[in-house]
């Protein structure tokens, strides 16, 4: 998955479900987002690996709260 797509995505179910999404640090191998109360790394690749996706998105679902 393109890690531009990954985002659109998280930032469409933040906005869903009403909480923040929100960037909180440039790192040299990943970028840190807030989700809500979550944080989330997301790496700083251009593709995604597609299982990787999938835990990430799966982890903000779960804590949606």
């Amino acid at each position: 998955m393109k890690r531009a797509d990954l985002i659109r995505d998280l930032r469409q179910r933040a906005d869903r479900l009403g909480v923040p999404f929100v960037l909180l640090r440039h790192g040299g191998r990943h970028d840190v987002f807030l989700f809500g109360g979550q944080r989330i790394e997301i790496p700083r690749h251009r593709e995604v690996r597609e299982m990787l996706a999938r835990a990430i998105i799966r982890a903000c679902d779960d804590g949606k709260d």
